[in-house]
């Protein structure tokens, strides 16, 4: 399976910004043949006990969604290059599995074949740390005059990450492109900083994961 390119940026927000975004005018262009949607979702993270996956800048996750699940792989580059102005680049795959279990012959082709080699059986990666949470999207032509080619979704998720005893709080606003250019990706995130006194979320739901790890990690050795 090939791999797609994402490109996202992420909002920090509470939960009292969302009626201000439900009356936001960028909501009012919904793309064609698309309507909002709420589901509740469950993101397992998986890795080895010595985070050999988190080393080589790769991410494995099972995800429930609905009544499916969905296996993705998330492979970032260098550092300079997957992060720019705000905005994550990473190589995805993503396929749906039978159920709430890796299959490892699905990704044959991407770069886990080569982790696996160096850092031994599949049997040593585990869920390390899960995510609820409740995301409500939209897919909008927010800029339809002067960008009518540009399409994004934009999610609201809001739930926790439990990392063993440990439990944090999400809630942001995740802008996904789907079509067009990413400087109009960066203007909707620029309107809507703005316009709902926002700011950026530089943190994915699994580097918040694994921080909150290595956090547990650093106190059980103090």
């Amino acid at each position: 399976m090939a791999a797609t390119t994402e490109i996202e940026i992420k909002l920090a927000c509470g939960a009292h910004h969302v009626q201000a975004l439900l009356k936001h005018p960028v909501l009012a262009h919904p793309a064609p043949g698309t309507a909002p949607t709420r589901d509740r979702l469950l993101n397992l993270y998986f890795d080895t006990d010595d985070l050999d996956l988190r080393r080589r800048r790769l991410a494995l996750r099972l995800r429930r969604y609905g009544f499916r699940w969905l296996q993705t792989l998330k492979a970032s580059g260098e550092r300079s290059a997957d992060r720019r102005d705000g905005i994550a680049v990473r190589r995805e795959w993503e396929m749906p599995v039978a159920g709430p279990q890796l299959e490892f012959a699905k990704l044959r082709d991407t770069p886990l074949r080569d982790a696996l080699a160096e850092i031994g059986p599949a049997e040593r990666i585990r869920p390390i740390f899960r995510v609820e949470f409740v995301r409500e999207a939209w897919t909008v032509k927010p800029f339809p005059r002067y960008a009518p080619d540009f399409v994004a979704e934009i999610a609201f998720d809001h739930g926790r990450i439990f990392s063993g005893e440990r439990t944090e709080r999400i809630s942001e606003i995740e802008l996904e492109l789907k079509s067009g250019h990413v400087r109009e990706l960066e203007y909707l995130a620029h309107v809507l900083m703005r316009d709902l006194k926002i700011k950026e979320e530089p943190r994915s739901k699994a580097k918040r994961g694994y921080a909150m790890l290595q956090a547990a990690a650093e106190r059980a050795t103090a």
